[in-house]
């Protein structure tokens, strides 16, 4: 396999956190081009399991395919429902050569309607968003 192909796949950061008080937390991040998910339990920062996968080429061509058809570059810089305290928050960062988003939320998710407070469950783009990941580790999943 031709190295080059190998870092023209992959992304130049990828950080993903999702989790709320009290509850599970999970995280997914880059790091030396492995891919490092973490789990824990309540309001702990501590990791309870790591598990550290190095994805193929095509897996990292799969992901960024799967991340271009969400369109998870168009998302916004937050979503927070100010009517809910506790709850689900999360954060991604993805950077490729020329595609970059920061995104987080609070209780809101990308695709959720406008003014909606009370609709604060996961969107079909977010779901679409722990799909692409939840593949890229190989079937772990993600909250």
């Amino acid at each position: 396999m031709n190295q080059d192909n190998i870092h023209s796949a992959l992304p130049e950061k990828l950080e993903f956190s999702i989790g709320g008080y009290g509850g599970p937390g999970y995280s997914v991040s880059l790091q030396d081009e492995k891919v490092v998910y973490r789990s824990f339990q309540g309001v702990s920062a501590y990791s309870e399991d790591e598990t550290v996968l190095t994805p193929t080429d095509q897996q990292w061509r799969e992901f960024k395919a799967q991340i271009d058809q969400i369109g998870v570059w168009d998302w916004e810089k937050e979503y927070n429902n100010p009517n809910v305290l506790d709850g689900t928050q999360w954060s991604l960062e993805i950077a490729y050569d020329e595609q970059r988003i920061q995104s987080c939320g609070s209780n809101r998710f990308p695709g959720a309607s406008t003014g909606d407070w009370d609709d604060w469950s996961e969107t079909s783009e977010f779901k679409a968003l722990k799909g692409a990941l939840q593949q890229l580790l190989c079937g772990v999943y993600i909250i």
